[in-house]
């Protein structure tokens, strides 16, 4: 198991790894999205997605995320 923690201004952005499941806990700040975005995009696939509550700084980078429409999701 692998565990990340990104660079997510003042908010969070934690990534889980298995050797089969990709876990990505909040998204930062809508400024923090390009500091981790990258790195979930080369995985291929996101299994599962939290957000532990609705401060800015843990849910406008996943809301710049959903907006991007990527396809590993």
């Amino acid at each position: 198991m692998k565990i990340r923690m990104f660079n997510a201004g003042n908010g969070d952005c934690i990534l889980i790894q298995s050797p089969t499941t990709n876990i990505l806990i909040d998204g930062g700040t809508a400024g923090s999205f390009s500091n981790w975005n990258d790195h979930v995009k080369q995985l291929g696939r996101i299994d599962a997605l939290f957000i532990t509550h609705i401060d800015s700084d843990h849910t406008n980078g996943i809301i710049k995320l959903l907006e991007m429409k990527h396809n590993y999701i």
